[in-house]
């Protein structure tokens, strides 16, 4: 997958374009020198867990949990026995989007971190998620 990216280029939507690219799983070819991005740009693409996720060797594709106007989200098996799930919000403002455990095949209290921001996230009552940026997502890995 190549990923067209420019200094102007939204981090949100870059993290959701390339969390899409983790749960298939496809490579991914950067079409800039990463010299000329901004800051922001170059820590999405820099950020080391989620490029330890996307070279995962166990080429697991993705299941779609839920998908609507308003909210994308995917789990993907990963290692001898992780998971992944991909919680993407696709209004045009911040939402709280959530899965429930269940619907994971997970049961009991989860505990999850997101590897875009080492985030933890704990289920409350059969839920997992938070609030998600306008347009952007969460990779949560179970733990």
């Amino acid at each position: 997958m190549t990923v067209q990216v420019s200094p102007d280029t939204d981090p949100a939507q870059l993290r959701t374009e390339l969390t899409a690219a983790v749960m298939v799983p496809r490579s991914w070819v950067i079409s800039r020198s990463p010299g000329r991005l901004s800051p922001d740009v170059r820590a999405v693409i820099d950020n080391s867990a989620v490029v330890a996720l996307a070279a995962d060797d166990r080429l697991a594709v993705g299941g779609t949990v839920r998908d609507d106007p308003a909210v994308l989200i995917r789990s993907r098996a990963i290692g001898t026995k992780g998971l992944i799930v991909s919680l993407t919000n696709r209004r045009d403002e911040p939402e709280e989007v959530t899965v429930a455990t269940g619907a994971l095949g997970l049961v009991g209290q989860i505990r999850a971190i997101d590897a875009w921001t080492e985030r933890e996230y704990t289920s409350h009552d059969g839920q997992l998620g938070g609030i998600v940026g306008a347009g952007d997502t969460l990779l949560l890995q179970i733990v």
